[in-house]
């Protein structure tokens, strides 16, 4: 995500690339705290889970809100 940051050429290319580091990353940390309590557990954790699906769903609808505002309002890439 950082290396996307730096070398994609605009805003919007350079919105994307984070975004989708961070979700990815998160997702499997949290997946994977998921199996390791329910594995130690005797049912499903669904703190992980619900954190998750939380995660999934607000992390492109803010990078959308983010890529809107900017074309919106123009700023100089410079």
């Amino acid at each position: 995500g950082a290396i996307g940051l730096v070398r994609l050429p605009d805003f919007l290319t350079r919105l994307h690339a984070p975004t989708k580091a961070a979700t990815l990353g998160a997702g499997c940390l949290l997946l994977a705290s998921l199996l390791h309590f329910s594995s130690r557990q005797t049912g499903l954790s669904l703190h992980e889970a619900l954190i998750t699906a939380f995660l999934f769903l607000t992390a492109p609808i803010s990078a959308q809100l983010l890529a809107k505002t900017r074309l919106s309002k123009p700023i100089d890439d410079a």
